[in-house]
């Protein structure tokens, strides 16, 4: 085969690869089919999800993630703007402990969250689905802000487990 035959082929080879990779990019930024969704553990790292923060609120045991200050936040990333996030959380919480989960909404200058309550696990691990609607939430740099308030937890105790989360967004 002639050298310029197979520097042609590679030419064309590298266009139709760029082209796949803008493709990709786009849909990866875009998400045509209108979801997205990151499964993590808290024990591990992930790209999506960033936290539990400030580390000293939280201690890594070998069921979970213990609470041990509040409150504590989650920054979880999204491509673009979405109508609708829905959350599955599984942690385990004492009946005695006040707790709830919530959205970041409004702008940055406000402190304000659309918070749902933790119902009690008597202290077994349990999934518990929230919904929120994403109108009002606050995006800052791609990112949603999620919080666990637990007004009266102590760092003595391990009433209030974390151990794997699952966030979807949808249109």
């Amino acid at each position: 085969m002639p050298l310029n035959t197979i520097l042609r082929w590679i030419k064309v080879a590298v266009y139709v690869g760029l082209a796949l990779l803008f493709v990709f990019l786009i849909m990866a930024k875009f998400v045509p089919g209108g979801q997205v969704s990151y499964e993590w553990s808290f024990d591990r790292a992930n790209s999506f999800v960033r936290g539990p923060f400030p580390a000293a609120r939280v201690v890594s045991e070998s069921q979970g993630t213990a609470i041990v200050n509040e409150p504590v936040y989650f920054n979880v990333y999204s491509p673009r703007h979405f109508q609708r996030a829905e959350v599955q959380l599984v942690y385990s919480k004492m009946d005695d402990l006040p707790a709830s989960f919530g959205l970041k909404v409004g702008n940055d200058n406000t402190w304000s969250y659309s918070m749902q309550p933790l119902p009690s696990t008597a202290g077994e691990f349990r999934t518990q689905t929230f919904m929120f609607d994403l109108g009002s939430a606050n995006y800052t740099r791609n990112q949603l802000q999620f919080i666990v308030s637990s007004p009266g937890i102590s760092s003595d105790s391990s009433s209030l487990l974390l151990r794997d989360g699952k966030f979807t967004f949808e249109n």
